[in-house]
C-alpha cells in the first residue's frame, strides 16, 4: 500500500503528542510514591483478604479464585468448617490391595456414609477433605452482618445455594454469581462499579460513601483523552490525505486490540492454578488457535501498511503501558498497600512469635493465614506456624492446633482444585440437567 510522506508525518507528530502527554499525565497523577515499608506482624483490618488477593493479584478477573480466597476466610471465622468423608473409591482399592481379614473391617453402609472401626492406620488413606457448614453460625444474620465483609456474606450465600443437600430449588448461573462477588470488589477498589461513569455525568447514582473510600484511582479521563487524541489525528489525516489514509487506523486498532484481549485471557488462564486441568488446556488450545490467527492478521498487515503500520504499532503499545500506569492509589490506597507489603515483609523474614496460650496462637494464625494464601506467601506461613508452636513449648498439642488452623489447606494446592473441580463440574451437571429439563431446577441424581 502506497504511504504519503504527509500520512507519515501526521502519525509522527501523534505518536510523539502521545508520548508527551502520557509521560507528563503519569508523572503528575498516575506515579505512586514510594514510602518506606515497615514491617508488620498483621494485615490491614479495614479490607479482607479477598480484596487483599484483588489488590495483589494480576489475576483480578479470575472470580473462582477469589471465590476460594472468600472460603478460607469463612474457615477461618467459623461459618465453614472442614470434615472428613470416606471416598468409596480409596476404600475399595485400599481394601482389595491389604492383607486384612473380612472381620477387621465393620462397616456400616448406607446410600451417603461408610463408618469404619479399628483402621485407623488406613483412615487418611481411604478419606477426602470436604466443607460443611456452621448452621449455629450460618443462621445467625447479626453475626454475618457484624463479622463478614460484603463478599464474604456473598461468597457464604453462594456456597450455601450451591450446595449439593440445598433445599433450594432455583438456583442462578455459577458464573453469573463470581461476576456479582468481582463487581463488588472492583467497586471498593476503585469505585467504578456498573455506573460510576453514568453516575460522574449525572445519569445514575452510586453509593457516595463507597466512591469516597475507594483504594484506587483509575484516571478514566486521561485514558479517554488518549483516545480523543488519537481520533482527533485520525481526522487530520482524513482532511489532509483522505479515506485511504485512515486505512491503517480503522484496520490495525480492532487487530490489536484483539491481540491484546486474547494473549491476556491466554496467559491468565495459563497462570492460574484454580481451573481444572482438562478444561484449562482445552479453553488454552482454543484461545491460543484465535490468539495466532490475530498475529498472523496483524503481521500480514504490519508489512503492507510499511511505516504507517509501525508508528501505530508504537502508539498502541504506548496505549497499553498508559492505561496500565497512569492509575494512582488513593490516600487511604495506599496505606493499606504499604500495610500490606509490610506484613509480607514480615511473613518473608521468618520472623515468630512466642505464645503463653495455645487459643492465642490459634486465634493469631486463623486471621494471617487467608491473608498469606491472598498474598501468595502461605508455606511461609506454614513453616512460622511450626517454628512457634515449637518455640512456645506447645508440642504436645501440635496435632490439636494444625487440626483448629486447617493447615493442610495451606501445605498444598490440592483441597482448592477440588474445591474448584467440584464447583465447575455441578455447573456441567447443572447445565445438562437444566436443558434436559427445559429449565433451572437443582435435581438429586
Amino acid at each position: 500500500m502506497e504511504i504519503s510522506l504527509t500520512q507519515i508525518m501526521i502519525l509522527l507528530i501523534m505518536l510523539v503528542t502521545l508520548a508527551i502527554y502520557s509521560y507528563i499525565t503519569w508523572k503528575k497523577f498516575g506515579k505512586d510514591s514510594v514510602d518506606e515499608i515497615i514491617s508488620v506482624s498483621e494485615p490491614p483490618e479495614e479490607i479482607s483478604a479477598m480484596m487483599t488477593a484483588y489488590i495483589n493479584s494480576s489475576q483480578k478477573e479470575m472470580s473462582n479464585y477469589l471465590v476460594y480466597i472468600g472460603l478460607l476466610e469463612l474457615i477461618s471465622k467459623g461459618f465453614v468448617i472442614i470434615e472428613d468423608y470416606v471416598d468409596l473409591k480409596k476404600y475399595n482399592k485400599v481394601k482389595k490391595n491389604s492383607k486384612m481379614t473380612e472381620d477387621e473391617y465393620e462397616i456400616k453402609k448406607d446410600k451417603k456414609t461408610i463408618e469404619i472401626i479399628d483402621i485407623e492406620k488406613y483412615y487418611r488413606q481411604i478419606t477426602k477433605k470436604k466443607y460443611a457448614f456452621n448452621m449455629e453460625k450460618v443462621n445467625d444474620y447479626g453475626c454475618r452482618q457484624w463479622e463478614l465483609s460484603e463478599e464474604e456474606r456473598m461468597v457464604l450465600e453462594f456456597l450455601i445455594e450451591y450446595d449439593k443437600d440445598s433445599i433450594l430449588g432455583h438456583k442462578k448461573p455459577i458464573m453469573e454469581q463470581f461476576f456479582k462477588i468481582l463487581e463488588v470488589l472492583k467497586e471498593k477498589f476503585d469505585g467504578r462499579g456498573n455506573y460510576t461513569f453514568l453516575y460522574l455525568i449525572g445519569i445514575k447514582s452510586i453509593k457516595r460513601e463507597r466512591w469516597d473510600k475507594r483504594l484506587y484511582n483509575s484516571n478514566w479521563k486521561f485514558k479517554i483523552f488518549y483516545i480523543v487524541i488519537i481520533f482527533l489525528f485520525g481526522i487530520f489525516l482524513f482532511i489532509f490525505e483522505g479515506m485511504k489514509a485512515i486505512v491503517p487506523l480503522i484496520v490495525l486498532f480492532p487487530i490489536f486490540f484483539w491481540v491484546i484481549l486474547l494473549s491476556n485471557i491466554l496467559f491468565l488462564i495459563l497462570k492460574t492454578k484454580a481451573f481444572p486441568v482438562l478444561m484449562r488446556l482445552m479453553i488454552s488450545l482454543l484461545i491460543g488457535a484465535f490468539c495466532g490467527i490475530m498475529y498472523f492478521w496483524a503481521g500480514l498487515m504490519l508489512f503492507l501498511f510499511g511505516i504507517a503500520g509501525v508508528l501505530i504499532t508504537l502508539a498502541t503499545i504506548l496505549l497499553v503501558l498508559y492505561f496500565r500506569n497512569v492509575g494512582k492509589f488513593t490516600d487511604r490506597g495506599a496505606r493499606v498497600k504499604k500495610d500490606l507489603e509490610g506484613f509480607r515483609m514480615y511473613i518473608k523474614s521468618g520472623e515468630v512469635k512466642k505464645f503463653n496460650d495455645v487459643e492465642e496462637l490459634i486465634s493469631y494464625f486463623k486471621k494471617i493465614l487467608p491473608f498469606s494464601q491472598a498474598l501468595k506467601v502461605q508455606k511461609h506461613v506454614v513453616e512460622m506456624v511450626e517454628k512457634s508452636i515449637e518455640i512456645s513449648g506447645f508440642n504436645d498439642k501440635k496435632e490439636y492446633i494444625e487440626n483448629m488452623l486447617n493447615i493442610f489447606i495451606y501445605k498444598n494446592d490440592k483441597f482448592m482444585k477440588s474445591f474448584v473441580n467440584e464447583i465447575f463440574t455441578n455447573e456441567i451437571l447443572e447445565s445438562a440437567r437444566n436443558d434436559a429439563l427445559g429449565g433451572n431446577y437443582y435435581e438429586e441424581f
